[in-house]
């Protein structure tokens, strides 16, 4: 995606989940995904009426809101579930994924060399993170002295 094509959370997030489930899935294709996709399992038990929602008495919804938070987020897009499918068959060290997909964060968004991005698990730890980054910027002391901001 080009920096100057408009970002939202759901270009953000489906970016980063491909990006993730690229990297974990080095050398798996997306036909193979589709042909062992979750569709084609016969499910026992919880999810056998294609309607997990229904099976616990929660009503589903039309959104005419948009993206939003309380109505779930968002609906993947298919090519997003080929990836997280093929994701969920391997395991991974969650710091090396995090630094990978940093890194080709970074690349995509055309940061100067040195500098990588990070993926939280929302608004709130972005921004925790990034007033982290302000406080202490490249001091090694200041980074190890953190939660106390004595002196900062």
């Amino acid at each position: 995606m080009r920096l100057g094509s408009k970002w939202n959370r759901r270009n953000f997030l489906g970016s980063a989940g491909v990006i993730a489930g690229v990297i974990a899935t080095v050398g798996k294709s997306l036909a193979w995904a589709r042909a062992a996709s979750p569709s084609n399992t016969a499910i026992s038990g919880f999810g056998q009426s294609g309607n997990v929602y229904e099976e616990l008495g929660v009503p589903t919804l039309i959104n005419a809101e948009g993206t939003m938070t309380m109505l779930g987020g968002s609906l993947p897009h298919p090519e997003l579930e080929a990836v997280m499918f093929q994701a969920g068959h391997h395991f991974v060290s969650m710091p090396d994924l995090e630094v990978a997909a940093g890194k080709r964060i970074a690349q995509m968004l055309k940061l100067p060399d040195g500098f990588t991005a990070l993926v939280t698990s929302g608004a709130a730890a972005a921004i925790q993170s990034g007033l982290a980054g302000i406080l202490t910027g490249n001091n090694e002391k200041l980074i190890q002295q953190l939660p106390d901001l004595t002196g900062m």
